[in-house]
């Protein structure tokens, strides 16, 4: 097999525009803002992050003042002040936000991550984004994307330090500096840029500069910045756009690089006028061929319905003649791809096939790749960024936070602390780490093992043979597509991609409400120094919702030095396989007969929580945990293990098992069983798991005498009263040192779910002889088990703690809470309250009525970790979601009436203020819970916050709204606001009901056949 068909097929539209232009450089951005300027519609769409790559993504951010500032272009907001000949640096940060409003302003469409994969003659370019193949239509194409340097071709890179001892005029002068050309750094004395000319790309440029670290005394204290992520550009060669590919491309020649490190580098200012005179040609071309309007639709009888994001795989077209089949699935936002248009099919070619194909070089990817190499398999790494390591190197997390750094994340802190020395950095390698030098300690690492490694390069879709995954579809540099093969796939890209282009099931975030963990875009104070960050929703699988989320995180901190290439997500798509790990494994220490590792963290919540314990008040302690090989296995797909975050776990599993070191181990077992499978000419799902065991205790991935599933029963009902007085407040669990592992009971959680009714009975009479806190604690249990008396307990307790003139405040210390909501840290009223929420009771509504008097809902209050205001209201929400009685609806509304709560959404622009975001988080709370209490103007919110930029807030607007009326995923229609109106119109509203249970959050968490406020019953009662 030398090809494989990329079939034809309808894609998405994504975008209907006059002109697309390809690459956000200098160039690129000019003639995009030129366009638009002249009454063009414009899309402008860029592989990477950010606009200005020549100055950004080179590293090379200076130029000099023209003699004519109006000559500056785009530019000139950041030359205010300077003189003609001056010369200018600039800080990142500031050229990628100028560039970025400069596209704003003009009304141009930005779109970060995108690949051009082929022509669609006539219409416009087939496009890759995170969620696969779409298609832009528009009638001119102007790729303007510099060509990747040749293989083994000189060229001139840029390496940032900072904290040198001198400036750059000083510096140059000492022996050690004549291989390079020193330049200083907007941040003056000691910030420089060192230019050095090398073959073999940045990591070669890196090593070359490490040379100014172990020679030159100016730089005994330097750290180290940044390194390019593409060569220095030289001057301009040609500037006249030259035919593309099809009718209507164009191509402008990007500078070439610089190939010696004294030839002329490319004036920033000179680009831009490029750019302006490309966009001028093209308006005139465009005006001879008759108009610049984009091109019309064929007619057709009827658009096709859209797909929910959490429903299956399309079959694939047959192709009788060709094997494999290709499998992709469309998840771009149904509002923007509500048509699609059919495209033809192409022929790729297919590389010799592979033993293991690792999709995806991060944090498990590389470890996984690295553990399949040195078991002598055949592999090849795909990553589509520059370098290997990802959200612990280009997406800026430079530390280690909880985790068992032991075998192979051992290993790797050992490679990374040898690398630093080798660079001459004097600081950093062990914890944490300059993420220059681990990516380059993967990297050499990778390399030592024979892994083929292929950067740049993007997976888009995945080969089948029946029902094994066999293989990938990749678009790498020059936008070259093809296909690749191998015995066992990994998919590592941390959102099961693969797994859902193949059909597996998967969810984004939590099952009915698709919360996430917040998003990250490394922040840098300074170069090399980046700081963590916790605020921002973003879907990554959504090519336009991770460029939303970029843009905003920009301007979240735009005083920064700079912000990182890769935006990275705490959470994002999860696997949902033959095993999920829920919260409650992780609270009654579950043991796995295939577990394959240990992962050991606190609850690490960055965001907002849906299990049921941390509303209770049971912040989890420091938890071992036990992750079995199922928990890897994706449904109804073989051949196939998915590794790192994108595990099969809940929401609120998953804060406890994806610390860094952690997952370079899972990695690395995910590697070895690959290994494994091929050299023992199996499949994933026969894997023989007790011999995998045996190996991974051997090389120390799992802990020796780790036991085979035992299951360690609850304690008597006694013991674990006596057991439970002495963990009040429940939240003191959580209180451990980051190097303490809790391995007792956590009682609480046995007493509730005891299946046994007496439990009931023993339980009523200790709460009559119990006192303070103790006495509410055992009344919440009694509430979960359906028990009346600590219904009773808890309004008595209430009424008198709402009485007075101000609610109460959260008054206890809980570890590692940061800004509502995270880690579920809550006013021990609220803990309460929520609890009183399973009970289903009427009684509360006059509770919620005094605490709506008592909120003062503000912008402080909200941030206010202490007065717990966010939680407040959420207690109130959830509560009458659950109650679904129209007695509610007058404190709903008079929530809905606050201002901090009505209006949060955004159909337009970017949002930078996160804490927006979790006012609309609020108010999506209140119409979920309107809506549920019969209200239309509940539903009517939900529609309203369909068309929210947000894609996540939008998904649970339309995943809630599908629940509410009652309608199947695959029957629903998508998220166009007219569609649900009409729906609203023709259906009316539904009536009154209690929150089913299959759609309670709290659901994914807990075991089948419990559901909280429900009597127990006896297992032989139950049917």
């Amino acid at each position: 097999m030398t090809t494989v068909l990329l079939p034809g097929r309808a894609l998405p539209v994504l975008h209907e525009t006059d002109t697309t232009v390809v690459g956000a450089g200098l160039a690129g951005t000019a003639a995009a803002v030129s366009l638009a300027r002249a009454g063009q519609r414009v899309l402008l769409i860029d592989a990477g992050t950010a606009p200005g790559g020549e100055l950004t993504d080179a590293g090379r951010p200076w130029l000099t003042e023209p003699s004519d500032p109006r000559s500056a272009g785009l530019l000139a907001p950041l030359l205010a002040g300077h003189a003609a000949g001056e010369r200018v640096a600039l800080r990142p940060a500031a050229v990628k936000l100028c560039l970025e409003d400069a596209l704003a302003e003009a009304g141009v469409h930005l779109l970060y991550g995108t690949r051009i994969l082929n022509p669609h003659p006539g219409r416009g370019p087939v496009v890759v984004t995170a969620a696969g193949r779409g298609l832009v239509l528009c009638r001119t194409v102007l790729d303007t994307t510099p060509s990747p340097p040749a293989e083994g071709e000189q060229a001139v890179w840029s390496v940032e330090f900072d904290r040198a001892a001198t400036d750059a005029a000083d510096a140059s002068r000492h022996p050690s500096a004549g291989r390079f050309r020193l330049a200083d750094g907007y941040r003056g004395s000691g910030h420089l840029y060192a230019l050095t000319a090398v073959r073999g790309g940045r990591r070669a440029a890196l090593r070359a500069a490490s040379h100014l670290l172990r020679a030159h005394p100016s730089f005994v204290d330097a750290g180290l910045g940044a390194v390019g992520l593409r060569p220095v550009a030289g001057p301009y060669g040609g500037t006249d756009p030259v035919p593309g590919p099809a009718a209507g491309w164009w191509r402008l020649a990007a500078p070439p690089s610089a190939v010696r490190i004294a030839d002329p580098l490319l004036d920033p200012v000179a680009a831009l006028e490029v750019g302006v005179a490309v966009a001028e040609r093209l308006t005139a071309h465009a005006t001879e061929q008759g108009g610049t309007s984009g091109p019309r639709r064929p007619a057709r009888a009827a658009s096709p319905k859209p797909r929910d994001p959490a429903t299956p795989t399309d079959p694939p077209p047959v192709h009788p003649d060709r094997s494999p089949a290709v499998r992709e699935r469309y998840t771009a936002r149904p509002r923007a791809a509500a048509v699609g248009e059919t495209v033809a099919g192409i022929e790729l070619p297919c590389e010799a096939p592979f033993d293991v194909l690792v999709v995806g070089g991060g944090t498990s990817g590389a470890s996984a790749a690295l553990a399949a190499a040195a078991e002598g398999a055949r592999t090849l790494l795909v990553e589509h960024g520059s370098g290997p390591g990802g959200t612990g190197t280009h997406g800026g997390v430079a530390s280690y936070w909880f985790g068992r750094r032991t075998a192979r994340a051992a290993r790797i802190q050992d490679a990374t602390r040898r690398t630093h020395r080798d660079l001459g950095l004097r600081r950093g390698g062990i914890g944490s780490w300059n993420i220059e030098a681990k990516s380059l300690a993967l990297h050499d690492a990778l390399t030592a093992q024979g892994v083929d490694i292929r950067y740049d390069t993007k997976a888009f879709a995945v080969l089948t043979e029946g029902e094994a995954v066999c293989g990938a579809v990749v678009v790498g540099p020059g936008a070259r597509a093809y296909a690749l093969t191998a015995t066992v796939v990994v998919d590592a890209t941390g959102e099961a991609d693969l797994a859902a282009w193949g059909g597996a099931p998967v969810v984004h975030g939590a099952p009915s409400t698709h919360t996430l963990m917040w998003s990250s875009l490394a922040q840098f104070d300074a170069p090399g120094t980046t700081r963590n960050n916790f605020g921002g929703l973003a879907d990554l699988t959504d090519g336009i919702d991770t460029t939303r989320a970029v843009l905003a995180a920009r301007r979240r901190t735009p005083e920064l030095h700079d912000h990182g290439v890769l935006p990275v997500t705490r959470e994002g798509r999860h696997l949902v396989g033959a095993t999920v790990l829920t919260l409650t494994d992780q609270l009654t220490q579950r043991r796995w007969p295939d577990a394959i590792g240990v992962h050991f963290s606190n609850h690490d919540l960055k965001g907002k929580g849906e299990a049921l314990w941390p509303q209770l008040g049971l912040i989890p302690p420091n938890l071992e945990i036990e992750v079995p090989y199922r928990a890897l296995l994706p449904s109804g797909l073989d051949g196939l293990l998915v590794t790192g975050k994108a595990l099969s776990a809940t929401h609120d599993a998953l804060p406890a098992l994806r610390m860094q070191a952690d997952l370079e181990n899972l990695g690395a077992a995910t590697g070895l069983a690959a290994a494994l499978c091929v050299r023992d000419a199996t499949t994933p799902r026969h894997l023989d798991v007790r011999r995998l065991r045996r190996r991974l205790i051997d090389d120390g991935l799992l802990p020796s005498g780790a036991p085979d599933g035992t299951v360690r029963d609850p304690a008597p009902v006694r013991e674990a009263l006596r057991d439970l007085a002495e963990h009040i407040p429940l939240h003191s669990y959580s209180d451990m040192g980051r190097r303490e592992v809790f391995r007792g009971r956590i009682s609480f959680v046995d007493l509730v779910m005891d299946p046994e009714p007496g439990t009931t009975d023993t339980l009523r009479a200790a709460l009559w002889s119990a006192h303070g806190e103790l006495r509410l604690v055992l009344a919440q249990i009694l509430v979960c088990r359906g028990d009346t008396a600590g219904t009773d307990e808890l309004l008595g307790h209430l009424a008198d703690a709402l009485s007075g003139p101000a609610l109460p405040v959260r008054d206890s210390g809980i570890r590692e809470a940061q800004l509502p909501p995270d880690q579920s840290a809550m006013p021990a009223a609220v803990y309460l309250l929520n609890t009183l929420a399973l009970a289903r009771d009427t009684r509360t509504v006059p509770l919620w009525e005094q605490v709506e008097k008592l909120l003062e809902i503000t912008e402080e209050t909200l941030r206010d970790p202490m007065a717990g205001t966010f939680f407040w209201v959420e207690a109130i929400t959830a509560g009458a979601e659950r109650l679904g009685d129209p007695r509610a609806l007058p404190v709903l509304r008079a929530l809905h009436r606050r201002p901090a709560l009505r209006g949060q959404w955004r159909h337009t622009g970017v949002e930078p203020d996160d804490f927006q975001e979790r006012r609309a988080m609020l108010e999506l709370a209140v119409a979920r819970a309107r809506a549920q209490c019969g209200d239309a103007d509940g539903v009517r919110t939900l529609i309203a916050y369909l068309d929210d930029v947000r894609s996540p807030l939008s998904a649970q607007a339309h995943t809630r709204l599908r629940l509410r009326f009652g309608i199947e995923a695959e029957d629903a229609p998508g998220r166009e606001p007219g569609s649900w109106e009409r729906l609203l119109t023709e259906q009316g509203m539904p009536g009154p009901c209690p929150l089913p249970w299959p759609h309670d959050p709290h659901r994914a968490d807990l075991p089948e056949g419990f559901e909280p406020g429900r009597r127990p019953t006896a297992p032989e009662d139950r049917s």
